[in-house]
């Protein structure tokens, strides 16, 4: 059986070499942004380039980061889920043999009562960037009305926060160099840096939870599921509650905070239960929990 604090360690591990990942792609698409619009300043100045916000900051570069988030996160980490499920049930299976093998005691002892191991095929699971049921997956999550919003939402707020700088400086100086020197020195801000990590741990742990689910789908076996929770204080009380229940049924939802929930970081679940989660599902074997069915 899968310890869960074990299980979260080696996802946290992972998590964090593609919130890295992710953080450069979304830092790069920002940084886009912020050239484009120093180039306007120097060509027009800066009040020109205020009415010309909405025709810089369009949605299409925050969405060529989207798409490159849950591309190269998406096929990177489901490579790891495959192989973590691959060793975890045929640790399980091993088990199962083991407590097949003949007792020596068996001729005084009565039969012990036979396990059926699970079928495990290798076939079932796919192989890297050739998964095409996969890629279209990640296509279908990127274009999702859910995606789409959070898209919109990110590139209006740092938009806003542009302007601001822009309209701030035109209160100090005349000089589009010295104008540009200030919106460059607040794209580097903390605000921008802390917004983009909670950007992207939102989003690791959305596409992450995914690609776990469908390595899990993909070996045709009967399972359960069950959410892990970090431990620790910045874990919303929510999320600790479900990790405390017991394993639910494959194909069912978590009932989070009254909220139903298909895995952690559910993009169609409020902003309030996904921003900044960190938590994991896990699936399990179901013949570990036959009460459940």
């Amino acid at each position: 059986m899968t310890n869960p604090e074990t299980y979260w360690l080696k996802y946290a591990s992972q998590n964090a070499k593609m919130e890295r990942l992710a953080y450069y792609i979304l830092i790069k698409a920002f940084q886009s942004y912020m050239q484009k619009v120093a180039d306007r300043i120097n060509k027009v100045g800066a009040q020109q380039t205020l009415v010309e916000m909405d025709f810089i900051f369009n949605e299409e570069g925050v969405r060529q980061a989207y798409q490159d988030i849950y591309y190269q996160v998406g096929l990177k980490h489901k490579r790891w889920t495959d192989e973590d499920v691959r060793r975890r049930f045929k640790r399980k299976k091993e088990e199962d043999d083991r407590q097949r093998r003949p007792n020596p005691l068996s001729r005084i002892l009565p039969k012990p009562k036979p396990v059926t191991p699970p079928v495990f095929e290798e076939t079932n699971f796919s192989v890297g960037f050739f998964n095409q049921q996969w890629l279209n997956r990640l296509k279908n999550i990127v274009n999702s009305v859910d995606i789409t919003q959070r898209i919109a939402s990110v590139t209006e707020t740092v938009k806003k926060r542009v302007v601001k700088s822009i309209q701030e400086s035109l209160q100090i100086y005349v000089s589009p160099l010295k104008i540009i020197a200030k919106l460059r020195r607040d794209a580097g801000s903390s605000f921008i840096r802390e917004r983009a990590e909670m950007i992207v741990r939102t989003e690791v742990t959305h596409i992450t939870n995914i690609s776990a689910e469908q390595s899990a789908v993909e070996t045709g076996l009967d399972l359960v599921k069950v959410w892990i929770a970090t431990k620790d204080d910045k874990t919303r009380d929510t999320h600790r509650a479900v990790g405390n229940r017991r394993p639910i049924k494959a194909n069912e939802k978590f009932n989070v905070g009254g909220y139903m929930m298909e895995r952690p970081g559910d993009s169609s679940a409020p902003i309030s239960q996904v921003a900044n989660c960190r938590c994991v599902v896990a699936f399990l074997p179901a013949d570990d929990y036959e009460d459940l069915f």
